[in-house]
């Protein structure tokens, strides 16, 4: 598209609509990488019927840039990253039948905070939103505008992106639990959670019947195996539809 580009791949068998994964990947990685490379993301979209929209990040002008994504970290954007998913969604609608009421925006790293920007300022068009080891970057807003649903993993051990914020040079990632608290503020009544969940495998948090969930996990900057079956299912709960 003139605002960018993107890769995707859909289901073996295309009956009615299809649900939508659309994927902020990693800074440094690509749309061709994560469709050619990250393939338990895929699958694990692919096997519940749902097309797998990756979008490819632009690389800043600078020495030893790598494929990101204009977070709001007080440096002039490239582009609107929230504009430019909903355009690659509605692009991919022209090729393909999608069900345009149940399209998911995921991201990893900096593209979990492409996740988190996009939940917490323009939202419009996706009907939820998870993030794993993202954070929000400084300055954080003051607040965001209205109520999402959202699911956020982190590891307890990141180093990359820590829970309680890194500088890089001139710009920083902001505190996990205060980003999660400007979306909580506008999403739910209440500051204290609902309800708790602790397996072997992470520690979570939810508010109004997982409509806000955050989880931890014990690792690094690394990912789950499981994390987008989870975040499926986390989503197909919310939503009601398999």
């Amino acid at each position: 598209m003139e605002t960018g580009t993107y890769r995707y791949e859909a289901p073996d068998i295309i009956g009615s609509q299809l649900p939508v994964v659309v994927y902020f990947h990693g800074y440094g990685s690509s749309a061709a990488n994560t469709i050619e490379v990250d393939r338990n993301l895929v699958n694990a979209a692919l096997e519940r019927g749902y097309v797998f929209l990756a979008l490819n990040g632009m690389t800043r002008n600078f020495e030893g840039a790598k494929n990101g994504w204009s977070v709001r970290d007080g440096q002039h954007p490239l582009r609107n990253e929230a504009d430019f998913a909903r355009a690659a969604v509605q692009d991919l609608a022209g090729e393909l039948s999608l069900d345009l009421s149940r399209v998911l925006l995921a991201g990893y790293s900096m593209g979990g905070s492409a996740v988190l920007d996009t939940a917490c300022h323009s939202p419009q068009g996706f009907a939820g939103f998870v993030v794993l080891n993202g954070a929000m970057w400084t300055p954080l807003p003051k607040t965001c505008v209205e109520p999402v649903q959202l699911f956020q993993i982190h590891a307890f051990s990141d180093t990359v992106m820590p829970l309680e914020g890194l500088s890089y040079g001139p710009v920083s990632t902001g505190d996990v639990f205060a980003g999660l608290k400007l979306v909580r503020e506008v999403a739910v009544d209440s500051h204290t959670p609902d309800g708790f969940a602790v397996s072997a495998e992470m520690s979570c948090r939810f508010w109004q019947d997982s409509a806000v969930r955050f989880c931890l996990y014990d690792g690094d900057h690394t990912w789950p195996a499981d994390w987008m079956q989870k975040a499926l299912d986390w989503f197909e709960q919310r939503s009601g539809k398999p």
